[in-house]
């Protein structure tokens, strides 16, 4: 835990809105000082001023855009200029579609890959040298419940989840004698606005009972986090999906999802 005279903070991208948002102030909530990361034009100032005044806590924000291939090292070298010790990261900005690949626009597609790979690996790379100097750490990186499986109509965005499962999972092995814990979020559908929320009921019975709020991820995840637990899934519809589906052929874990995720084009 931090507090307001400890050096230490943490780091949280994507705190903008929905899970970034809550994990914020869960965070402060628990005593820690704060360094944000949010998208520009968003009046962000204010939000870090209640977390501040309403938990005591140091916060400190960027308002830049991760999508920029520069802005990870402008982050980087804020945070040392201003003496601020990031013993936890939280790589949780990141974009998502729905639709039919050939649908979809280049300059979104380079923006999810920009965003959901590029800037969690290099923030990562970045960071992880200091971190291994506390004597306690934590990175926790935000992928998704689909990284396990492909997903029809959402190609792109799941592939890019696997990717953060899977070096997250390579990370947790090659420092395992360090003093840093490794996580992974692996959330189903969280209703972060309101178009998210369309699709979920577009996605029928399943895709409603087991959607989660914002709240309950963030809460459920921080505290899996500090644990030390490395896939973190929050909701119990959610665990049992994914148990269920660990013993389908992958067939027909694929026709599952193609079917789910074709209704919500």
């Amino acid at each position: 835990m931090n507090n307001e005279t400890s050096p230490y903070y943490t780091l949280i991208t994507g705190a903008s809105s929905g899970i970034g948002h809550e994990l914020a102030k869960e965070c402060a909530g628990r005593g820690h000082n704060l360094f944000l990361i949010a998208l520009p034009g968003n009046g962000f100032a204010d939000f870090a001023t209640r977390l501040k005044q309403q938990y005591g806590v140091k916060v400190d924000y960027m308002v830049e855009d991760l999508t920029w291939s520069d802005t990870p090292v402008k982050v980087y070298n804020y945070a040392k200029n201003k003496g601020l010790k990031i013993n936890i990261l939280i790589n949780n900005a990141g974009n998502g579609h729905v639709g039919k690949f050939e649908a979809m626009n280049i300059i979104k597609v380079e923006e999810m890959i920009h965003l959901n790979l590029r800037a969690l690996t290099i923030m990562t790379l970045l960071f992880i040298k200091d971190m291994e100097t506390y004597s306690n750490a934590h990175i926790l990186n935000v992928g998704s419940l689909g990284a396990y499986t492909p997903v029809a109509y959402k190609t792109v965005y799941m592939a890019t989840k696997s990717f953060v499962y899977y070096f997250t999972q390579s990370l947790r092995q090659e420092y395992r004698h360090s003093t840093i814990k490794f996580s992974v979020l692996m959330p189903g559908a969280v209703i972060t606005n309101p178009e998210v929320e369309l699709r979920i009921k577009k996605a029928g019975f399943l895709g409603r009972v087991s959607a989660l709020t914002p709240q309950f991820v963030a809460k459920y995840s921080i505290q899996k986090m500090i644990k030390g637990k490395f896939a973190i899934m929050p909701g119990t519809i959610n665990q049992l999906i994914f148990n269920v589906s660990a013993f389908l052929p992958s067939g027909i874990l694929l026709y599952i999802t193609r079917q789910v995720f074709r209704k919500t084009d």
